[in-house]
């Protein structure tokens, strides 16, 4: 029998936690360092996973980290979704986009251009565009959640390597007594 503990509480743990950090505006910049929010969950999974492997006695490595940190990487990028369409929505984060269409429109008009595209693509982007925006960004941030999180879980799992102690032999030590004689009191003999 297996006593291996789940993957999957460590797992959404790490993901949803770093995904959470990772979907705010300023500490979510911390992914520009070589995405060190996802790397994070990936590790932070694998520490939670080790110690829950560490308590059931079974072995724990780098593998084991790879794939919880694997298994953190949806629940990292849903978080992170989640929060960023949050703040989209009220206006914090991403509000420059309005400004930038409307500077597009103010250097078009003194150029002397058309301006009826760059108005239809604003209220593309006013009506669509965040629904757009928030599967556009799901499916980028789960990408790169798929591998920045499994290196995170493949550290961690190197760094909270764990190996059982061998199991004790039987005790007692002594060897078995020899089987009691026949009835009669005479040996069997091959004839």
């Amino acid at each position: 029998m297996d006593n291996r503990p789940s993957m999957w509480k460590p797992a959404a743990i790490g993901g949803l936690l770093f995904g959470i950090l990772g979907g705010l505006p300023i500490v979510g910049a911390l992914n520009c360092a070589c995405c060190a929010l996802i790397i994070g969950g990936g590790f932070l999974a694998a520490y939670l996973h080790s110690r829950g492997s560490q308590s059931s006695g079974v072995a724990f490595g780098p593998g084991d980290g790879a794939l919880v940190g694997l298994a953190a990487a949806p629940f990292y990028a849903l978080a992170s979704t989640v929060i960023g369409a949050l703040l989209f929505a009220a206006g914090i984060g991403a509000g420059g986009w309005r400004e930038a269409v409307d500077q597009a429109i103010r250097q078009t008009e003194d150029a002397g251009g058309d301006t009826e595209a760059i108005e239809r693509f604003a209220e593309f982007l006013e009506s669509a565009g965040p629904f757009l925006l928030g599967v556009l960004g799901f499916g980028v941030s789960l990408l790169l959640a798929l591998v920045f999180s499994t290196i995170g879980g493949l550290i961690g799992g190197a760094a909270f390597k764990y190996t059982p102690p061998p199991a004790a032999p039987p005790t007692g030590g002594t060897v078995p007594p020899p089987p009691p004689p026949s009835p009669g009191g005479s040996t069997p003999t091959a004839g």
